[in-house]
């Protein structure tokens, strides 16, 4: 997905579900880059389904990996993994 420096995005999993019924709960992060100082982009909303990212003016050219990792309330829950792949224009 592509961003511009300084907008804020909107990223929806609302349409995640659990083939049990069980209720979902959502962990968005994002993976740390060697070498990198700079600022990340601000999660907010992170343990919902629904988050806002909003993405700092000085990370034009950047590319940032935001993970998903989504747990059921059931009783083997076994986490599921999703990668967003954000590139700041």
């Amino acid at each position: 997905m592509e961003c511009a420096a300084g907008k804020t995005i909107m990223i929806d999993a609302s349409d995640s579900f659990d083939n049990e019924g069980d209720e979902l709960r959502f962990d968005w992060q994002f993976q740390k880059k060697p070498g990198y100082s700079g600022r990340y982009p601000l999660i907010k909303g992170g343990n919902s389904n629904r988050i806002r990212v909003s993405v700092p003016d000085e990370t034009a050219g950047e590319e940032f990996h935001l993970i998903c990792t989504v747990h059921d309330n059931g009783d083997f829950s076994l986490p599921a993994y999703r990668r967003v792949i954000i590139r700041v224009e």
